[in-house]
């Protein structure tokens, strides 16, 4: 056979092999495409006779981040996801490794592969317009693929941030005399790339425009051609950005809303950080495990506004997932990679390659296209090819030991694609049993193994351990656990792998069926803070679903008020006291909140039940209680809410029930605080109090004594007791006069006016 013969096979297939990678994303067929593609490289690699030679510390950086992030694997809280993450990275060094070596015998020139992947590019490109003009087409897809939209752009924009500027130097080279018309690969590519609505996308290609101009210069081509461009992909961001001031409600462009109409001010990466920040504080050395972000999405993110699998920045994703150590290692083998490529950056067709790459790597600061095998790879193949050009020295390895430790990850890459194959006809064939025996930790036949009926009690142990910080597998246990006390263990801990479960009816309804009134009012009143969280980060949450965990919480401290729990049900039911009486005048949230004074509500009962039953057992609590109610309402106030206070006359009555108690047993200072506190809580009070409530003041030092405390009630509230309250004051202006305090005296003098003209 030869050797242009055997050249044509190779680029055929592996533009197959390309081509397969890029559908088989996040399917469960991923692993098999990529260990076929493993035994494809290794029988190229023997066939060719090829030799690995690396970079020493290119070498160590890599076998360095892998054995740290296999490390970071023995802390997963997931190992198939782990097995995932580690399956990615390793096929990653081995096609880096071998694209590497396929320049040690000189058989393919740069200009043979970047024209493969130009014709591998268009047709993809292909299956895109497809896509893209007959969406039905797209519907054997996942829903998150390269091809179609996903939350307002298309990924397949990663694709085009490299394939542009291997379409600039295959457009302008003297190595492609014989295509004419090569200038309509580059429209098309630009088009389809304001087809993907990839904001940053755009930016991207932008900014590479004066470079690969700058490198095309000496071309014979028209300027035109490079302001057309410019201003069209500057007309598309500007029309974008116009758009992005309305929001999706207003948007005029029904057929793209979601593409086109979407605000800056709603991007969520920024959330997406902040929730990656507080899963990397809680797992520093070596993170939540390899691959485990969705996880790391479920425990540490409130909001499902801002869900994501992906922290959509590569190395942020990589500190969470796998720690410090591991994320360090990762940053200096992309920051030493890139270098040595840029060290070799004058020849014309690194140039172009190199563009494209940097592109790459500036997106992976803000989407994730770098967690994809298919771009991930072509990234490393590409890296690869420009460093054909780095010299030769003795800083390289070319040793068996790197041969060997290629070849055996390679191995263990197919092997593991021979045993997902086999468990996959095995679980076809409803051998299901046998398939769990044989190899249980592919995430991808997760699935099967969970509806499965014939796995045995022990399987069912066994998966449960594998999957256990997995929802649908702690939920599946749940259903078919019978003991009361195991499902609460379940619940616990699937409390601890979503935190939005603790709002979960199901488990707040069980709660109380087992009659554990202290985790009842636990777990609701965690549920409450969160969606109240939720709540301030602009996303008002229903009167329903606060109002649904408020009962909770009520029925718990009032049963845990009957079991003389008195402190915790206090704890419990200050969540709801912050509810009802600390009001943001926001107009969105206080549209709920006015829901909370309806007739149909409940609440304003709800917290007289709860304060007489506390007074029966404690009247002190009580006081506190109502002290805080009355500092929650003025802070209120202080935000402009002017409404009435929520069951403010019962607040009153009791205030004052409590202060009458005290004026019996000579409290008279707690007696004054309870009577000012009633008449906040309402301006009438007065006529609802006993008229022998100040024939508890036996002496006049007592009366002396009560009125100075009362100085801040206003006098026409005295009206019906005038006389005595006026002969009170009278004792006061006496004991003043004596003292020769003479401000005092006028101030008491006006008083009496006031109060008994």
């Amino acid at each position: 056979m030869n050797l242009s013969l055997k050249k044509s096979i190779f680029l055929f297939l592996f533009s197959c092999f390309q081509v397969l990678i890029f559908f088989s994303f996040y399917t469960a067929y991923e692993l098999i495409v990529v260990s076929f593609f493993m035994v494809f490289l290794l029988f190229y690699f023997y066939y060719f006779n090829l030799e690995i030679v690396l970079d020493r510390k290119l070498l160590f950086l890599w076998l360095g981040f892998l054995f740290l992030l296999f490390i970071s694997s023995f802390s997963t809280h997931s190992i198939p996801l782990s097995l995932d993450s580690l399956i990615f990275h390793i096929s990653s060094f081995c096609i880096f490794v071998f694209f590497n070596s396929l320049n040690s015998r000189k058989i393919f020139s740069k200009s043979e592969l970047v024209f493969s992947f130009i014709l591998i590019g268009l047709a993809l490109s292909a299956f895109f317009i497809a896509f893209f003009s007959f969406p039905d087409l797209s519907t054997f897809l996942l829903p998150v693929n390269l091809f179609t939209s996903s939350f307002g752009h298309t990924h397949f924009a990663a694709l085009l941030l490299l394939l542009i500027p291997l379409a600039w130097w295959f457009v302008f080279s003297q190595k492609f005399p014989s295509f004419h018309n090569r200038h309509f690969i580059l429209v098309l590519l630009y088009v389809l790339l304001i087809f993907t609505f990839g904001r940053f996308a755009v930016v991207l290609c932008l900014v590479q425009l004066p470079f690969l101009y700058k490198f095309a210069y000496k071309a014979q081509f028209s300027k035109i051609f490079i302001v057309i461009i410019s201003l069209v992909l500057l007309l598309f961001l500007a029309t974008i950005a116009f758009f992005s001031l309305n929001s999706i409600e207003n948007c005029q462009m029904n057929e793209f809303r979601s593409k086109v109409c979407k605000p800056l001010s709603g991007d969520s990466r920024k959330e997406y950080f902040a929730y990656a920040l507080r899963g990397f504080k809680s797992n520093i050395l070596f993170g939540y495990g390899p691959g485990t972000f969705s996880l790391i999405d479920k425990k540490y993110n409130p909001n499902l506004q801002y869900s994501s699998i992906y922290a959509h920045n590569v190395f942020i994703q990589m500190f969470v997932e796998s720690g410090i150590f591991t994320g360090s290692v990762y940053l200096l083998l992309i920051a030493y990679l890139f270098k040595k490529m840029f060290a070799v950056n004058k020849k014309a067709e690194n140039k172009y390659i190199f563009i494209g790459l940097i592109s790459l790597l500036a997106n992976a600061f803000i989407d994730y296209d770098w967690n994809t095998v298919s771009i991930y790879q072509m990234t490393m193949i590409f890296s690869a090819i420009v460093l054909w050009d780095y010299p030769k020295s003795d800083k390289n390895i070319n040793t068996i030991f790197l041969r060997s430790i290629w070849i055996i990850l390679t191995f263990g890459l197919i092997i593991l694609g021979i045993i997902n194959v086999t468990t996959k006809i095995l679980i076809s064939v409803h051998e299901d049993n046998i398939a769990f025996k044989i190899f249980p930790y592919f995430y991808s036949q997760s699935n099967y193994f969970l509806t499965f009926n014939s796995l045995s009690e022990d399987q069912r142990q066994v998966m449960y351990k594998i999957y256990k910080n997995h929802e649908k597998f702690i939920w599946n246990n749940i259903i078919n656990t019978q003991s009361n006390e195991r499902k609460k263990e379940l619940y616990t801990h699937y409390s601890q792998v979503n935190q939005l479960f603790v709002t979960n009816e199901t488990y707040l309804k069980f709660l109380e069926e087992i009659g554990d009134f202290k985790s009842l009012g636990d777990v609701s009143q965690r549920g409450l803070a969160l969606i109240m969280e939720i709540d301030s980060a602009n996303f008002p949450q229903s009167y329903q679903n606060k109002s649904k965990l408020m009962s909770y919480i009520h029925e718990s401290a009032i049963n845990l008020i009957k079991s003389d729990d008195l402190n915790i049900a206090v704890d419990y039911y200050n969540s709801i006291l912050q509810v009802l009486y600390v009001v943001d005048i926001n107009k969105d949230f206080h549209l709920f909140y006015k829901e909370f004074f309806s007739e149909t509500s409940p609440w304003g009962d709800n917290v007289s039940i709860y304060l007489h039953d506390l007074y029966d057992k404690n009247p002190k609590l009580v006081r506190i209680e109502l002290l805080k109610i009355e500092e929650m309402h003025s802070l209120s106030n202080k935000n402009e809410y002017q409404d009435t206070l929520l069951n403010g006359r019962d607040l009153a009555i009791l205030a004052s029930s409590i202060a009458f108690n005290d004026l019996k047993n000579g409290n008279l200072n707690e007696a004054a605080e309870m009577y000012i506190l009633a008449q906040k809580f309402e301006n009438w009070i007065f006529n609802y109090l006993s008229s022998d409530f100040l024939d508890q003041l036996k002496t006049d030092e007592d009366k002396i004594m009560f009125w100075s405390q009362m100085e801040e009630f206003p006098g026409e509230y005295f009206g019906k007791y005038s006389d005595e309250v006026a002969r009170a004051h009278f004792i006061l202006l006496r004991d003043a006069l004596d003292k020769n305090d003479i401000d005092l005296a006028n101030k008491i003098s006006k008083r009496i006016l006031k109060i008994a003209p």
